[in-house]
């Protein structure tokens, strides 16, 4: 169940937010929202899951040190293969753990400490990559 449901009017990207730190994760929402994306908040892995399987986010920024995960590489492993078209960022001050996540397209990482610009230039690279994709295919249509 999602703890916070945030839809600004016209705007096409849905983030999920999976963080269990609430200051880090109201930080975290407040700077999505300035850009004007919609923010849906959950805690734990289940909740993630359930958001994915109901097709409701394009986007997910995951923290991986998260404290509701008994195996943070397993929760975002079962993310990917729930949701296989839609894009991560994961947080985390544990890059070593991370060798084998990095490796899947879907996944980009940024670590702990990070500056807000870093998320969001991130998020704005894979958009628009996805963007040029799609025009592409719709061109060869």
């Amino acid at each position: 169940m999602s703890l916070v449901q945030t839809f600004p009017p016209g705007v096409q990207t849905v983030i999920l937010l999976i963080e269990d730190d609430d200051s880090i994760r109201s930080a975290i929402r407040e700077v999505l929202q300035i850009k004007g994306y919609s923010i849906l908040e959950v805690i734990d892995v289940v909740s993630a899951l359930e958001e994915l399987g109901d097709g409701n986010a394009e986007f997910v920024i995951a923290d991986y040190d998260n404290n509701q995960w008994i195996d943070p590489k397993q929760a975002i492993q079962m993310m990917c293969v729930a949701a296989p078209t839609v894009n991560f960022i994961v947080l985390t001050g544990k890059d070593d753990d991370l060798i084998e996540l990095k490796k899947v397209e879907q996944i980009e990482v940024i670590s702990k400490p990070f500056q807000p610009e870093d998320l969001l230039d991130m998020i704005s690279v894979k958009l628009c990559a996805e963007e040029r994709q799609t025009e592409g295919e719709a061109q060869g249509n």
